[in-house]
């Protein structure tokens, strides 16, 4: 997600020197200025969900997640995440590659329980949270 183009609000202070620094930065409202919210991340419900890890990038900090084949998501989730795999397997046929259908979830570190390392083929628990860019999982665990 690139910064240009996001609306802020902030102070001005004038140095001693005559210039001028922005301090108190943050998104309209006062919503801090991180990327949950500069995603519209949001919560779905605290439910647990089980799946497995299908690929981790641990030196980027990313991967993704597939839900256990009994996991039944909320239809707005389910819809969402049809989508998401659908618009990834048409940016990977136009670079050229087969792409796939699987319904995966996006996991970044900070979406970690403390202390928890993942790898591919874990197993794990997890929160689910929908934003911009689709369907995503949070508070995730390893079983």
């Amino acid at each position: 997600l690139g910064m240009q183009d996001v609306e802020v609000e902030f102070g001005l202070w004038k140095t001693s020197r005559d210039e001028l620094k922005a301090y108190n930065m943050t998104l309209p409202g006062g919503r801090p200025l991180t990327m949950e919210n500069l995603e519209n991340r949001q919560a779905t419900n605290s439910q647990m969900y089980r799946g497995e890890v299908q690929l981790w990038n641990w030196r980027a900090g990313w991967g993704f997640i597939k839900a256990d084949a009994s996991v039944v998501f909320p239809p707005d989730v389910q819809e969402k995440l049809t989508k998401q795999a659908q618009e990834a397997k048409e940016r990977a046929v136009k670079r050229g590659q087969e792409g796939s259908d699987e319904e995966l979830l996006y996991v970044r570190r900070d979406d970690l329980a403390e202390g928890v390392r993942l790898d591919k083929g874990m197993m794990v628990m997890f929160q689910i949270y929908i934003d911009d860019k689709g369907v995503g999982a949070t508070q995730v665990q390893a079983l």
